[in-house]
């Protein structure tokens, strides 16, 4: 009896402690949140290693992104072959592609070049774009 009442009090003081923690946490994230919708941007760099076999391997990289306070967008997704730059607002984006900004039709329609990439050679994926959320 006295083991089954030491175990319900001491899952009782382990669970205030829990929600102590919870709520710290919702204070700290709650004050980061606000603190962040009164900045004019948001910017973040994210960075990818990886070993070993497989569809990445040897690669990795970086990305890099801002997003404006009125909507705008930019993001640097950098590869061995070729990279991906675009900004977007809305569903209006327009595409680093072969050294000139462009439209997502433009980058589509152009004739297939003599560069591999993501993308194969020279031809662009309008999706690529068109399908990125923060």
């Amino acid at each position: 009896m006295k083991t089954t009442l030491f175990a319900i009090a001491g899952l009782a003081v382990g669970g205030w402690s829990h929600f102590a923690a919870d709520a710290d946490l919702k204070t700290t994230v709650s004050a980061a949140a606000k603190k962040l919708a009164g900045q004019s941007s948001f910017s973040w760099r994210t960075r990818v290693q990886t070993q070993g076999g497989g569809p990445f391997a040897g690669g990795g990289g970086n990305t890099a992104g801002r997003l404006e306070k009125d909507g705008y967008i930019w993001v640097s997704l950098p590869s061995a072959d070729e990279s991906l730059e675009f900004a977007q607002k809305g569903t209006i984006a327009t595409v680093l592609f072969e050294g000139n900004w462009m439209t997502l039709r433009q980058a589509a329609s152009r004739p297939a070049g003599d560069g591999g990439g993501p993308f194969g050679p020279g031809t662009f994926d309008p999706g690529s774009v068109a399908g990125f959320k923060v």
